[in-house]
Formats: structure tokens, C-alpha cells, sequence
């Protein structure tokens, strides 16, 4: 007889797998690229190494620098 119980991790005395979740609804904001609105942790990864994001936080950088350095 096979038992089974939703609050438990053990079937038939053995630990059942664990699903594995995938954040999907957690949403990111990517200040660089204009307040780009990405949904789920795969979407955010994807966005991080595209070619338009990567040249827009390389943009940003080299413009902190250049203005921190005129400061001094």
C-alpha cells in the first residue's frame, strides 16, 4: 500500500525528490538599460550577459571614473 502525505518529504519510507522552483515571478529592475523590467531569476541571468547590457554597464563605469577622476 502506497502512502502519501503533502506535508511530509517521505513516501513509502523513502524521501521523495524535491521539485526544484524556479523563481519565476520575482521581478528586477536593470537601472543601466533604462529601468528595463525583467521577471524571474533566468530572464534577470540572460539580461546580465547580453551584449547590449554588458556595453551599457562598461559605458557607466568608465563614466564614474572619468568623473571621479576630474574631481580630484
Amino acid at each position: 500500500m502506497n502512502t502519501w502525505c503533502p506535508d511530509s518529504e517521505m513516501f513509502n519510507g523513502m524521501e521523495r525528490p524535491k521539485l526544484v522552483s524556479r523563481d519565476l515571478w520575482t521581478q528586477h529592475i536593470c537601472e543601466a538599460c533604462g529601468s528595463r523590467i525583467l521577471r524571474g531569476a533566468h530572464e534577470w541571468e540572460q539580461h546580465q550577459k547580453g551584449p547590449s547590457h554588458r556595453k551599457r554597464v562598461l559605458r557607466l563605469k568608465k563614466k564614474l571614473q572619468s568623473s571621479s577622476l576630474a574631481e580630484l
